[in-house]
């Protein structure tokens, strides 16, 4: 990143990854593991690396539990 002049890095799954045509549970599995993952991108290199969260938009109740879940208060 120095080399290239990135100052900081989005962890990002990529529009690509929607999954609208899959039912809610799944998409908020996939959305709960890509967040886990991101999250410890960005605890081992804060200064580095910032996250972005994507919800499973099917469902209102689990897309809400996931926001809360991936930016906590």
């Amino acid at each position: 990143m120095d080399a290239l002049a990135v100052d900081v890095h989005v962890v990002f799954t990529g529009a690509g990854c929607s999954y609208d045509d899959r039912d809610a549970q799944t998409v908020a599995a996939i959305r709960r593991e890509c967040h886990d993952e991101g999250h410890q991108r960005t605890l081992d290199s804060l200064d580095l690396f910032k996250g972005v969260a994507q919800l499973p938009l099917q469902d209102i109740r689990a897309a809400i539990e996931e926001l809360a879940c991936a930016v906590p208060p």
